[in-house]
C-alpha cells in the first residue's frame, strides 16, 4: 500500500482498534496466478510470543481454504470510514477533489484448522467479540452438540500468523488547519452516516 509519511498509521493501538471496529475484512490470496478474495469477519488475538494472529472461517465449499498451506502469503484488508472531500469546503483556492479514508493491510500465512476443538475455539472467539454488547449474548453453548458438530463440518476455520502490517489514515493531515476544519464541518453535517464517521475520525486524528 502506498503510504505517504503524513498518512502513516504506525501506532499498534490505532491499527488494532481499526481491525476490531471494522472486522469485516477482505482476504486475498493468489491461486494459480490469479487473485482470489473472500469477504469475512476476522478477529485478532496476541500469540504467546506477542505477535498478532487473525482467526476466521470459510465455508468448506469455498475453495479458498485449500490454499491455506502455511507457506503462501495472503493479505487481509480492513477498511475504516471514508468520504468524498470537495474543494468547495476549503479556504485555499485551486484545490481539487479527494477522498479521505483509513485502511489497514495485514499480511501473513494462513493455516487451516481441521480439528473440532480448534474450530470451536475460533467460533467462540468470533461470537464472543460480536456478542459482547448483548445483554444475553449468544454462544455455541446454546446449540445442541449434534447440531454444532454438523455445522462445523460445513466450515473450515483458520488462523493467519501476521508477518507484516501497514496502516494508512488519510484524514486531511496534508491540508491547512482551516481547510481541514472546513472539510470536517461539511462532513459532520452530512446526512450520510459514513461521512459523519469520517468527520469524527478526522477530529480524533487531528487531536
Amino acid at each position: 500500500m502506498y503510504v505517504p509519511r503524513h498518512f502513516d498509521m504506525s501506532a499498534m493501538e490505532d491499527i488494532e482498534r481499526r481491525i476490531a471496529e471494522d472486522a469485516f475484512a477482505l482476504l486475498v490470496s493468489t491461486i494459480d496466478g490469479v487473485p482470489f478474495a473472500t469477504h469475512l469477519p476476522l478477529v485478532a488475538r496476541h500469540a504467546e510470543d506477542g505477535g498478532l494472529v487473525l482467526a476466521g472461517h470459510v465455508a468448506r465449499a469455498n475453495p479458498h481454504w485449500k490454499h491455506f498451506d502455511g507457506v503462501s502469503e495472503a493479505l487481509a484488508v480492513f477498511s475504516g470510514p471514508h468520504a468524498y472531500v470537495s474543494p468547495r469546503w476549503y479556504v485555499t483556492p485551486g484545490m481539487v477533489p479527494t477522498w479521505n479514508y483509513e485502511a489497514v493491510h495485514v499480511c501473513g500465512t494462513l493455516h487451516a484448522i481441521e480439528d473440532a476443538d480448534g474450530t470451536k475455539a475460533v467460533l467462540d472467539q468470533l461470537t464472543s467479540m460480536f456478542e459482547a454488547a448483548a445483554a444475553e449474548p449468544w454462544s455455541t453453548a446454546r446449540m445442541e452438540a449434534a447440531s454444532l458438530t454438523a455445522m462445523m463440518r460445513g466450515i473450515v476455520a483458520f488462523e493467519m500468523r501476521v508477518t507484516r502490517i501497514e496502516g494508512k489514515s488519510k484524514m486531511s493531515q496534508n491540508r491547512t488547519a482551516d481547510d481541514a476544519a472546513g472539510a470536517m464541518s461539511a462532513l459532520a453535517a452530512s446526512p450520510r452516516e459514513m461521512d459523519r464517521a469520517t468527520a469524527e475520525l478526522m477530529g480524533r486524528r487531528a487531536g
